[in-house]
């Protein structure tokens, strides 16, 4: 299955498909002390969390503020410079490109449970070499299928390219792109043709994926690089965890509000909840939301389950739009009805949040 997505700000389209993240103290008077803790409280309920709450998004806004925020183009990213006359070399990124890219990556896991992941073994070349190849096609899908290898390409190179790119995420970006759009985008999930399908977001979210790789070529004078996000360890990731775990994306919580946002109204962001183990369905599989602050509740549209193509080496994925927009500080239940293994229904809470403190 190949699909492609057009941004209209920017564009990015991108395809998957597998077979298959000081405390002061100062004695002063009692008094004090208390009038801060006080304030604290008071400050943390008239914005609509917890004091954990408040101090859990703190530290978020402090970990994203030390991500990079800055608009990479194709003269800084490259130790490197991929080159396309008289034959192809790959190329390679900055080091310090390649750290902040999955600085955002383990950023993204980090917010929904996950561990971190590393940089494989050699991933980064593959990767490289994979993207280099689409660059120098000029077109990209999964195994390179319906791609003609140009000249400039040795059959050795465009085989790389063919199977790393089988087991990855791929895609086409515009040059230059912000670091958080490169990586973001694959997360949101918000550019398919199909508008629920949520495969790049499952493998960044995947509890199986341990390593991975990532390259971005583009051809001088282009419009568009090719990025590629290589799942290196692809071989584990037939062992799915045999334990029933739930990567629900907004997660449990308090959550980036910013992350659920479209800027496009023809392109809402899905939300998903991904089971590691097979959820079997009983009638009609229903999503309600509910704004626990204003009491409001409503079904979720566009509900699909997923329960084929195993993206992440998830049993099933149930994705859905949301009926309405999320207002940072409210509280909102989101209860998964039809699902035999959770006869009461699965659900779970979360807050959004605004990134930017």
């Amino acid at each position: 299955m190949i699909k492609k997505m057009i941004q209209k700000q920017f564009i990015f389209k991108c395809d998957i498909h597998f077979h298959g993240r000081f405390i002061l103290i100062v004695a002063v008077s009692l008094w004090f002390a208390i009038g801060n803790v006080g304030s604290s409280v008071q400050a943390a309920k008239v914005a609509g969390y917890t004091q954990a709450q408040a101090q859990q998004i703190k530290q978020w806004q402090h970990r994203y503020n030390q991500l990079s925020q800055r608009a990479y183009s194709d003269h800084d990213i490259y130790q490197q410079r991929p080159r396309f006359s008289p034959k192809l070399k790959a190329g390679q990124l900055r080091a310090s490109y390649q750290r902040e890219l999955l600085d955002y990556v383990n950023f993204y896991r980090a917010l929904v449970g996950l561990p971190s992941i590393r940089y494989g073994l050699n991933a980064n070349n593959q990767a490289q070499l994979a993207a280099a190849d689409m660059a120098a096609a000029d077109g990209f899908s999964h195994g390179l299928i319906k791609q003609r290898r140009p000249k400039l390409v040795t059959k050795n190179q465009w085989a790389v390219g063919q199977q790393v790119t089988e087991t990855s995420n791929i895609g086409q970006m515009v040059m230059s792109e912000r670091i958080d759009q490169t990586m973001g985008n694959y997360l949101r999930d918000n550019f398919n043709v199909e508008g629920n399908n949520t495969g790049h977001r499952a493998w960044l979210l995947s509890p199986v994926v341990h390593t991975i790789g990532i390259g971005i070529a583009h051809r001088p004078k282009s419009t568009f690089g090719y990025s590629n996000i290589y799942f290196a360890d692809q071989s584990q990731r037939a062992i799915t965890p045999n334990r029933n775990q739930v990567i629900n994306y907004p997660s449990a919580g308090v959550f980036p509000r910013a992350m659920l946002v479209s800027q496009q109204h023809d392109h809402p962001i899905y939300w998903s909840s991904n089971f590691t183990l097979d959820a079997a369905t009983s009638g009609r599989v229903r999503v309600e939301i509910r704004d626990d602050t204003t009491h409001q509740r409503q079904w979720a549209h566009n509900v699909h389950v997923n329960r084929s193509q195993h993206y992440g080496q998830f049993a099933m994925i149930v994705t859905y739009r949301p009926p309405f927009m999320v207002i940072n500080g409210h509280q909102y239940t989101v209860s998964i009805t039809g699902l035999t293994h959770h006869p009461h229904g699965y659900r779970y809470r979360f807050s959004p949040f605004n990134l930017n403190n």
